[in-house]
């Protein structure tokens, strides 16, 4: 199997090795630490791309302002444990590719650690753009970009292919993508990683103008 295919069966074998909470524990301080900072009091519809097993969707199912949470990822054993887990009838997981999905238009879409696999990452983010509403969110989280050079290897220990940019890149195909654009990071000063305290996770935040 080639490398660009092999995003699904890593995840399938992690998924069945019960790596899945490892993932979403090593991500949970910068993802709530970020979803925090934004308001949730109004209704809004979420979509999660690379879900995983599901845990952020299950977090904004918590809210009672939330309509619809749903989670889409390429693997199938990922989908399983989310599906296991969920708690709410707001949730609703998918296996499918960002490329292959479609629905009607969310008030906040989220990705974490999930775009870079895209065969084409400008065109996951227009993709994007298009399942947005009107002045709707994208949120997007990556630790696997230049600024943060201890996480240059994971393309080849993981044997995938992975599309490593700079802040200043990402914000640029979101602008080219007709989003309004900003950046910030989100460090965790008490974690045993050097990267996590002092390179932090990249968040890239774009809105879908309303005209």
């Amino acid at each position: 199997m080639s490398r660009e295919d092999g995003v699904a069966r890593v995840f399938d074998r992690w998924a069945a090795d019960g790596r899945d909470q490892e993932l979403a524990e090593g991500h949970r301080h910068s993802v709530h630490t970020f979803l925090d900072t934004m308001d949730w009091s109004g209704q809004f519809s979420f979509l999660d791309v690379g879900c995983g097993n599901g845990w952020v969707v299950r977090r904004m199912a918590s809210y009672g302002t939330c309509t619809r949470a749903v989670g889409i990822d390429k693997s199938g054993g990922m989908i399983e444990r989310a599906r296991a887990m969920a708690r709410r009838p707001v949730e609703e997981y998918h296996a499918a590719s960002l490329e292959e999905w479609s629905a009607q238009p969310f008030d906040v879409v989220f990705s974490m650690e999930s775009l870079y696999y895209s065969p084409s990452v400008p065109d996951a983010i227009s993709k994007v753009h298009s399942l947005l509403v009107p002045g709707g969110t994208f949120v997007c989280g990556t630790d696997y970009y230049v600024e943060n050079p201890d996480t240059a290897g994971w393309a080849d220990m993981m044997d995938v292919t992975m599309h490593m940019y700079a802040e200043s890149q990402w914000i640029d195909m979101f602008k080219e993508a007709g989003f309004r654009t900003s950046a910030t990071r989100v460090t965790d000063p008490g974690s045993d990683a050097r990267w996590k305290r002092d390179a932090g996770t990249l968040f890239i935040i774009g809105i879908r103008p309303k005209k």
